[in-house]
């Protein structure tokens, strides 16, 4: 029973590992100045993520 519980938990854990999807990519992300509701005071930044699912890192 021991031998078939380890081998089901390196199952789980060796498809966990090959499902982190690598990605480097930009994103716009929108900042309300004003936090009254509405969208008129914008501020736009972009910032590059690179990394994967689980550690990743974000430039300006």
């Amino acid at each position: 029973m021991n031998k078939l519980t380890l081998a089901i938990s390196a199952a789980i854990l060796s498809t966990g590992v090959a499902a982190q999807m690598e990605f480097n990519t930009q994103y716009t992300l929108e900042y309300d100045l004003l936090l009254d509701g509405q969208l008129s005071n914008v501020l736009y930044k972009s910032y590059d993520f690179k990394g994967d699912t689980s550690h990743f890192i974000a430039e300006e």
